[in-house]
């Protein structure tokens, strides 16, 4: 259902970063990069939720795929943001941020810097 898509994307968008006024493209290119490692899930995902739902181990018997797994996925996601920070020119302030939650992913992604800071 190609359509169904689009609507939770845009209600994302709208519900929680559309008042801030985020980049809806840059955004949905986010949401990309998650479902890319994750699934479609992005759509379940909210600002507020924490980045340690998308590194939980993936369920599985074999505790080193499971290693694995949420290694591949967290460095990959580590990547691309820090390729977005680059491109956005906060890359220099990488140490001084605390992302913790997927809204500050998100904003990190779009060039924003979060609130947090990371303890000294």
């Amino acid at each position: 259902m190609a359509g169904g898509e689009d609507t939770w994307r845009e209600r994302v968008f709208e519900l929680f970063f559309g008042k801030e006024g985020l980049p809806k493209e840059e955004i949905f290119e986010c949401f990309d990069l998650i479902e890319t490692e994750y699934g479609n899930i992005a759509g379940l995902l909210r600002p507020e939720d924490s980045l340690e739902k998308l590194f939980a181990p993936v369920p599985t018997k074999n505790p080193f795929r499971s290693i694995s797994y949420e290694i591949m996925a967290g460095d990959r996601i580590w990547d691309d943001l820090f390729e977005r920070m680059r491109k956005h020119g906060t890359y220099d302030q990488r140490k001084s941020l605390r992302v913790v939650t997927v809204g500050d992913s998100v904003r990190v992604w779009c060039g924003r810097i979060p609130s947090r800071q990371a303890p000294a």
